[in-house]
């Protein structure tokens, strides 16, 4: 009883406290007197006429009755704390797995650290070593100071450096060559086609466009005039007014190459067939960027100066130009007309007298194949016709949308534009492709872009425009 009463203070209070000190004490002096108690019942019961009660029996009872009373006394503890440990388990089942896991973490923490310690002391040692050892190198030819200095043979190096980058550049040429896949030259355009190239337009130079070369002694003063003038002029277009934006033969010399190749593609379109003119063409290209816009404005404007009546439908109906090109408003436009929104007079734009006229494309529609595809686009055409000596129309790209093979399909005689230096060679096959599935007509092939020091073929506009530039310098001499 004593020692239940000692267990449930060793739970509430500390172990040195006054009471816990005076149980102990009870508790020795408790089986002090039990175990004499027992001895002397024991001695009573013993034989007295046998006389061995000698001193090792003593001892040894004295012991066997000591380890009973301990026993007893475990045995009693033993019993209270399983029952707090059940207890303990009725109250906090989980407490006592985690504190068993808890105690597993913290000697496998225990064996990690002495394992870790035992790692970075030997990585200490071997870093130690590594920096008081050679690695096993040796000297085998002492260093030794030079007596002359050493020749430069600056001639060779310079020999080799030419040679050398010589073939780096040849070699450098070739790869360049071989990695483009662009069209170049007017021969491997018609090699690749089979097709004939009736004209050559070369690249716009902007500095030859109004006759005023001496005008512009810095082209860094001229800038800002000239991109307030194209702000201005975008901001309010006003009808049949050509913008600075495009470059256009309206607004150049005669003599100029530019001008000078659409004159030129001029006269082979009047000689692709004689005994009957050719009254509608379709002008197209591969891919975007290759400049049919501005080739179709300015093909329109060359016909006009033979007194051609020329009309000129945007049938791009994805990214229409002609209207920004002749600064017209794009509502409404021939998409109108098919809606019946606007009449036919009314799509029809006078851009140059009674010569040039252009039809806008109106609102962009969602389905623009379908309305290009319609009867009412073929009795529109039909009607042009009647009306004027050329039909011109300005379709997308061949390879982005299909709207250029259905009109291809309608109006037979196409022009496919390619860009020097810009459409590679599988697209202009695959175009060919199309327009030949689609049965159409292709007139020709237009080079579009060349440069004109670099083109083969341009040197003749070269020359024409020298000429005529010299020709020009002595005349204001005289």
């Amino acid at each position: 009883r004593l020692e239940a009463k000692r267990d449930e203070l060793l739970l509430q209070a500390s172990s040195d406290s006054l009471q816990m000190l005076r149980l102990e004490y009870t508790i020795a002096e408790k089986k002090e007197s039990l175990r004499r108690k027992i001895l002397d019942v024991f001695d009573k019961n013993e034989d007295k006429s046998s006389g061995k009660n000698n001193q090792l029996r003593v001892l040894l009872n004295e012991r066997l009755v000591t380890e009973q009373v301990s026993l007893n006394s475990l045995r009693n503890r033993e019993k209270f704390y399983r029952e707090l440990l059940a207890q303990y388990r009725r109250q906090s089942p989980e407490m006592l797995d985690r504190d068993i896991e808890l105690a597993r973490l913290q000697r496998t923490q225990i064996v990690h650290q002495n394992l870790l310690n035992y790692l970075v002391e030997r990585h200490e040692e071997a870093k130690i070593k590594a920096s008081s050892s050679l690695g096993g190198l040796r000297t085998v030819t002492p260093a030794g100071i030079p007596q002359e200095p050493l020749q430069t043979r600056a001639a060779r190096n310079i020999l080799l450096s030419i040679f050398f980058g010589l073939g780096l550049g040849f070699g450098l040429a070739l790869l360049l060559d071989y990695l483009d896949q662009t069209v170049r030259n007017r021969d491997e355009l018609e090699r690749l086609t089979g097709l004939q190239v009736i004209g050559q337009i070369p690249q716009h130079d902007s500095h030859l466009s109004n006759g005023t070369a001496a005008a512009k002694p810095n082209g860094h003063l001229a800038t800002l005039p000239a991109l307030l003038r194209r702000l201005h002029q975008a901001k309010q277009p006003t009808n049949g007014h050509i913008l600075e934006n495009y470059p256009v033969t309206a607004r150049m010399r005669a003599d100029t190459p530019f001008s000078e190749a659409f004159r030129d593609l001029r006269t082979n379109l009047q000689f692709y067939q004689i005994d009957q003119p050719l009254k509608k063409v379709l002008i197209t290209s591969s891919i975007p960027g290759e400049g049919k816009t501005v080739l179709t404005s300015n093909l329109a404007l060359s016909l006009t100066e033979l007194k051609k009546r020329v009309v000129i439908i945007d049938a791009d109906l994805r990214k229409p130009r002609q209207s920004g090109v002749f600064g017209l408003e794009r509502v409404p436009g021939f998409t109108d007309y098919f809606m019946d929104t606007a009449t036919y007079d009314e799509i029809l734009r006078p851009v140059r007298d009674d010569l040039l006229y252009v039809i806008p494309s109106g609102r962009i529609p969602p389905n623009p194949t379908e309305i290009l595809h319609s009867q009412k686009m073929a009795d529109l055409i039909r009607r042009l016709e009647g009306e004027f000596d050329y039909v011109l129309l300005d379709s997308p790209p061949l390879l982005s949308v299909s709207d250029s093979k259905v009109l291809a399909a309608m109006i037979q005689t196409v022009i496919l534009v390619s860009r020097f230096g810009h459409t590679e060679k599988r697209y202009i096959k695959e175009a060919i492709g199309y327009l030949r599935k689609s049965r159409a007509d292709v007139v020709g092939l237009v080079f579009n872009g060349i440069e004109v020091t670099r083109g083969s073929g341009y040197y003749k506009y070269h020359y024409y425009y020298e000429a005529k530039k010299a020709t020009a310098e002595k005349t204001r001499m005289n």
